[in-house]
């Protein structure tokens, strides 16, 4: 493991020190050490979540980001904004959020396990009206990933992953699980009683 984590930390140097990497350099190391290693080399300095949905609403586009920095304990907090609508009729709330160390603990694990297929991501859509977005931003000291799926489902299968300018596809449950194992803290709940009372406005006042 010593010898995976120091080879992972050269070729990220690497990356930064040179414009002679090629594409299949990192995806040849992406093979051998895998995610779980390259999420351990760096500590984690953010995680940015998008989740978003689109189809038929009352409010129309329904949107959740997300900011989170870590603390001295390894928990994780940040401000939610919950936005609802667009232009003239966007409805805009925040709240406060905190992930604790377990969570997060779960959401890398799952993260880690993630098996990665060269080539670009192409969403699974079944059917019309319902066009969901989460996007996962992980910022680590030099670099940063980005787990991505406009895929229809429970675990949104597949997802997209990309890492210095190179996407890849992945067939797997584990990126879905990660976010699931967040959403618990994500003021899902407090986000419903936003829609369902902004609902209720535009119904009454057409606004």
């Amino acid at each position: 493991m010593k010898a995976q984590r120091l080879q992972i930390l050269f070729f990220i140097a690497l990356i930064f020190l040179s414009s002679e990497v090629s594409h299949a350099q990192i995806w040849s190391l992406l093979h051998q050490v895998g995610l779980k290693a390259l999420l351990q080399s760096q500590k984690i300095k953010s995680i940015e979540i998008q989740d978003e949905w689109m189809g038929i609403s009352s409010v129309g586009r329904q949107s959740k980001t997300y900011l989170l920095k870590p603390d001295a304990q390894g928990a994780f907090s940040g401000v939610a904004h919950f936005d609802l609508g667009g232009g003239k009729l966007l409805h805009g709330k925040e709240d406060s959020v905190q992930v604790p160390k377990e969570a997060i603990e779960k959401f890398l694990s799952e993260l880690a396990q993630s098996s990665l297929v060269d080539g670009k991501y192409k969403a699974n859509l079944e059917h019309s009206d319902d066009y969901p977005s989460t996007k996962i931003k992980i910022e680590l000291e030099n670099t940063s990933l980005l787990f991505y799926s406009e895929s229809q489902g429970d675990l949104a299968i597949p997802w997209g992953f990309s890492f210095q300018g190179k996407d890849y596809t992945i067939n797997d449950k584990h990126p879905g699980t990660a976010f699931h194992a967040l959403v618990p803290f994500l003021k899902f709940d407090a986000f419903n009683r936003f829609v369902e009372e902004t609902s209720r406005s535009v119904q009454k006042n057409g606004r």
